[in-house]
């Protein structure tokens, strides 16, 4: 178990490292105007990858049932082939000697509303449990056989995946912080439907329009953080985001867990629910101004 703890926390901490700078690179390589079709994209890609590659794992594994070392073996591939990409393929603009300064941590610098954005945001998260739990919840109302919920599982990241394409396009013409708020009361409602849910075939359908969150939420959410520091801090700022997402998203699924498992999915679902009204109330009192941002030239 220990060799597979090892494993996992290295994929973490290999995750953090990337993150932060994959973020500020998508923002520098692009256009002001077409950020946040920018950031849908990514996660469009990430959703198609989530969709596609259990399905490919599951062919797999269907045509050579003892192979899973292989399996685990062949995925270094396509991990080699983006780092070739990303290595010879993008071209970061130069940095000035300003730029290249010794690090230090500037967070008086990002401004008072990126704080404040920061703290619902961590709210919002503590009440984001891991989107398993739902899965446990179709499983409770019935939904016994494997090939549904992998069928279930794909379809949904699909619709992820189509849904930012649209939303991406339309943070680059609307409010992001009205995109963002709509999204978390669209979560609070999901999750409120899935705590007093009986049919299975309803919760279903809750599930697949659970996907609408993810593309209301993903490119705004991104676009906010650029918005609201200026462009040299888009990094650090990044790196905070992440930080707060990544450090709340443990004790959000350990406490809605705690709560499933002792007095059942309403009060999880509920306290999940009445978190994300919280955050959004934070975030609408909240004046988030949006700052100018200086147009980057496409690497």
């Amino acid at each position: 178990w220990w060799q597979v703890f090892l494993i996992r926390t290295t994929d973490r901490v290999g995750k953090g490292i990337r993150t932060s700078a994959r973020d500020a690179l998508i923002a520098d390589s692009t256009p002001a105007d077409q950020r946040g079709y920018a950031f849908g994209f990514h996660r469009a890609m990430d959703h198609l990858g989530a969709a596609v590659g259990p399905v490919l794992a599951f062919l797999f594994l269907w045509l050579l049932p003892d192979s899973m070392r292989l399996l685990f073996m062949l995925t270094i591939i396509p991990g080699i082939i983006v780092t070739l990409l990303v290595y010879f393929g993008l071209q970061e603009q130069p940095r000035t000697v300003a730029e290249k300064e010794p690090f230090r941590f500037q967070m008086k610098a990002m401004g008072k509303h990126f704080w404040w954005y920061l703290a619902s945001v961590a709210i919002f998260t503590l009440g984001a449990s891991s989107d398993m739990f739902l899965l446990v919840r179709l499983k409770e109302l019935g939904l016994e056989q494997e090939k549904w919920i992998l069928l279930i599982w794909c379809v949904f990241h699909l619709m992820k995946s189509y849904g930012n394409l649209l939303v991406g396009r339309l943070t680059d013409r609307v409010s992001p912080k009205l995109l963002l708020i709509v999204g978390w009361l669209f979560y609070a409602a999901i999750y409120v439907s899935m705590a007093f849910v009986s049919s299975l075939g309803l919760a279903i359908a809750l599930f697949l329009a659970y996907s609408i969150f993810y593309a209301l939420t993903e490119p705004p959410e991104k676009a906010l953080v650029v918005a609201l520091v200026p462009a040299e801090l888009r990094g650090q700022a990044f790196g905070w985001f992440h930080f707060v997402t990544g450090i709340m998203l443990l004790p959000a699924s350990v406490l809605f867990g705690y709560c499933y498992e002792l007095y059942g999915a309403v009060l999880a679902f509920t306290l999940g629910a009445g978190l994300a009204l919280m955050a959004t109330l934070l975030l609408l009192v909240v004046p988030l101004p949006t700052r100018p941002a200086s147009p980057a030239t496409p690497a």
